[in-house]
């Protein structure tokens, strides 16, 4: 039974797995496919996991493609849904012990008309907090770092407090109109 045979469909999990090392690079109006789930009025709620999708995250090898435009590609046509929750994994660079969210993803996300609630399971950027405080219809937006723990000397994935307490004071800034 396909999912042409549901038509009221209201949430679906979604997990992607394997390695786009070797992959050439998608064109740039490519993506996935999620817009296609744009056909199911009642689809509210996705549980997206990209968590075993593996790629370089800092630089690829020439030749190669960064993670951050793999994220885009299977993120893509995500702002024609009518999602409101949406549980989301990124993908990952396992040789560096590295996932968060990039910046073309938060771009996506933050694009996403109906979203009330996000759930990124990894690290973030200050970039992701200034991009999403603009989906003027999240109501909830929680950072978990429930993975693999990133290395002592790890960093750049860090939020800072000042960077916390600016998102939060343009959030209070924020009209809400319900």
């Amino acid at each position: 039974m396909g999912l042409g045979r549901c038509p009221a469909l209201t949430e679906m999990t979604i997990k992607v797995e394997g390695d786009c090392k070797p992959l050439k690079k998608p064109a740039p109006a490519d993506h996935w496919g999620l817009a296609s789930l744009g056909r199911y009025p009642n689809f509210k709620k996705l549980n997206f996991d990209l968590s075993e999708v593996v790629s370089f995250s800092m630089s690829a090898p020439e030749g190669k493609v960064d993670l951050q435009v793999w994220e885009r590609y299977f993120l893509g046509g995500m702002d024609q849904l009518a999602l409101r929750d949406l549980d989301y994994r990124p993908p990952s660079d396992k040789d560096l012990n590295n996932r968060g969210i990039s910046l073309p993803a938060a771009g996506v996300l933050s694009q996403c008309p109906h979203l009330r609630r996000l759930i990124v399971h990894g690290s973030a950027h200050e970039h992701f907090l200034s991009m999403i405080g603009g989906c003027r219809s999240l109501r909830d937006c929680q950072l978990r770092w429930d993975y693999y723990p990133a290395p002592e000397y790890e960093t750049s994935t860090e939020l800072r407090i000042e960077s916390t307490r600016r998102f939060e004071a343009a959030l209070d800034e924020r009209r809400i109109a319900d």
